[in-house]
């Protein structure tokens, strides 16, 4: 009798054994089938947020090479800093007013109005197409190069 008291006793952790695994691999499946979950989700947000990156970033190099987006573009983030800087449109600056010259008619984008009852005129428009190629380009003379052209095209 002892024998088979021993035995089943060996079979009981046997069994009790068996059944801690079978709980510790369904708790493991479970945490995979949780990660894998989130890494789908995660990599599913990260190539979503890759395109849009790469949309945007199209846009822009398109923009960059439009002059009538750059105008646009300049423009516009004038607009933003003077107003960021405390500036009031129809109080310290006006835009887009037009003016006859001897030259022809002149449009400047910005008027800023100073305290002392003068006027700075900025035409914020630039040239893009050389600064867009010397970014673009690796060989360290050739875009020193581009770069000051872009700059002299400026001034």
């Amino acid at each position: 009798m002892n024998f088979q008291k021993y035995r089943q006793e060996v079979t009981d952790d046997q069994q009790q054994n068996e059944d801690d695994i079978t709980k510790k691999l369904e708790a493991l499946n479970t945490a995979i089938i949780k990660a894998t979950s989130t890494w789908n989700t995660n990599t599913q947000n990260l190539s979503q947020e890759v395109g849009n990156l790469t949309k945007s970033h199209t846009q822009w190099a398109e923009s960059l090479s439009n002059p009538g987006e750059q105008g646009a573009l300049a423009e516009e983030g004038l607009k933003v800093m003077l107003e960021t800087a405390g500036f009031i449109k129809g109080v310290n600056f006006s835009e887009q007013q037009s003016e006859k010259t001897d030259e022809g008619d002149f449009r400047p984008d910005v008027y800023v109005n100073t305290p002392d009852e003068g006027t700075i005129i900025i035409d914020s428009k630039a040239p893009m197409k050389l600064y867009k190629e010397a970014v673009e380009i690796d060989d360290k003379k050739l875009k020193k190069a581009k770069t000051q052209r872009a700059c002299k095209k400026c001034a």
